[in-house]
């Protein structure tokens, strides 16, 4: 348990801390090992119910959190608390992170799709001000199956995204809104600072749009 005997030797923690922070992480580690399709043979009752529970959440199609988590984890990038803003942020520079996970279930393929919602031109200001770091992640059946990572403000991206909010709905200000602006993986291919951050062993056209696999083996 060196983990657990770093933070006792830090002195920086209550024993309530530690304890919280220590099951905090024996959580994320069973989360982790059921997307990356880690979960051991032999299970025992209390395993069996926790996964199973994990199932569920993962693939709750009204919820993104679970899959948020683990592709910030994987990317080694940290959480920002609460729902406003920016998902996580890089931790050496501070720079923040968008992240866009689809989860494609049985009969349906993922694209590298993404969309934001309630978007406003002065959303498209902020997230530009902020150099904000786009990372788009794609999960079947809550598995994780890739990873990429671009830059907000490149220009394809950046033009579509525009677009899409200068078709939507006319606000009190005189500025527009679009309810649901999405994109596709030709929207950001040519992104600049594109990075594959992670591409699963386990995958085949039965979970990707065949020109989209063919396209993240070929980095």
């Amino acid at each position: 348990m060196e983990y657990e005997k770093q933070l006792r030797e830090s002195g920086e923690y209550t024993e309530i801390e530690i304890l919280e922070m220590i099951s905090r992480r024996a959580i994320l580690q069973y989360k982790v090992n059921y997307a990356l399709d880690k979960v051991p043979n032999i299970l025992d009752h209390k395993d069996k119910v926790i996964y199973d529970l994990i199932h569920g959440s993962a693939n709750d199609c009204n919820s993104s959190t679970f899959r948020e988590e683990i592709t910030l984890h994987q990317c080694d990038y940290e959480n920002s608390p609460g729902k406003l803003g920016e998902d996580g942020f890089v931790p050496i520079s501070k720079r923040p992170v968008e992240v866009k996970p689809q989860n494609a279930t049985e009969g349906k393929k993922l694209g590298g799709n993404g969309q934001f919602t309630d978007f406003t031109h002065s959303r498209i200001k902020k997230c530009t001000d902020n150099n904000i770091l786009m990372v788009v992640s794609g999960f079947f059946n809550g598995k994780l199956k890739f990873i990429v990572e671009f830059d907000f403000t490149s220009p394809i991206f950046l033009n579509h995204m525009t677009k899409k909010v200068n078709t939507g709905s006319l606000l009190e200000d005189g500025t527009k809104r679009q309810r649901s602006a999405s994109f596709g993986w030709n929207h950001w291919k040519g992104s600049n600072n594109l990075k594959l951050n992670y591409l699963s062993d386990n995958v085949d056209e039965t979970m990707f749009s065949k020109p989209f696999l063919r396209y993240l083996k070929s980095f």
